[in-house]
């Protein structure tokens, strides 16, 4: 399977966040891929997507992240994971020079049968990431995450 990506620095795509770009520390990323594969390595959907992130600091270290995947076949439609919104509010700073801690909320909408349709199908994720930094090139982190899925149960082939 071939894969491409073009990714696009501090260029803004997606609905409300055009006017939000002209914050200066703002970073966005798009990319198209041939299909989208999860950070576990699991094929979260076979077909090609259009995935977009950007990231908007708030000041005293608070943020807010967007990341959207869009399906080119069936966008926003079915309950494929290839369509998903993704909004994070989050605080990250450092409490020494090597420890730095992430305390975050993440709701994340899947299609089912479309975005925006209600919380069937979405996830509520409150989180907490602390990095230790020994040296330079070496950071360490645990990750703690709580996934609560709002009114959904996974059933069958989710590639369907």
């Amino acid at each position: 399977m071939v894969r491409f990506t073009i990714r696009i620095t501090s260029i803004v795509f997606g609905f409300f966040f055009f006017s939000l770009a002209a914050w200066a520390d703002t970073t966005c990323q798009v990319s198209v891929l041939s299909r989208y594969i999860g950070g576990t390595g699991d094929i979260l959907d076979d077909r090609p997507v259009m995935q977009w992130f950007c990231d908007f600091p708030l000041g005293n270290s608070f943020y807010i992240n967007s990341w959207v995947s869009q399906s080119f076949v069936s966008p926003g439609i079915s309950k494929r994971l290839g369509n998903e919104f993704d909004l994070t509010l989050g605080w990250s700073g450092k409490i020494s020079d090597s420890v730095s801690i992430n305390p975050y909320l993440g709701y994340y909408d899947r299609a089912s049968p479309k975005l925006f349709s209600g919380t069937n199908g979405d996830i509520l994720s409150p989180s907490f990431r602390i990095n230790y930094t020994a040296t330079s090139d070496l950071t360490s982190y645990l990750l703690i995450e709580h996934m609560r899925g709002l009114g959904w149960e996974l059933q069958g082939n989710i590639l369907s």
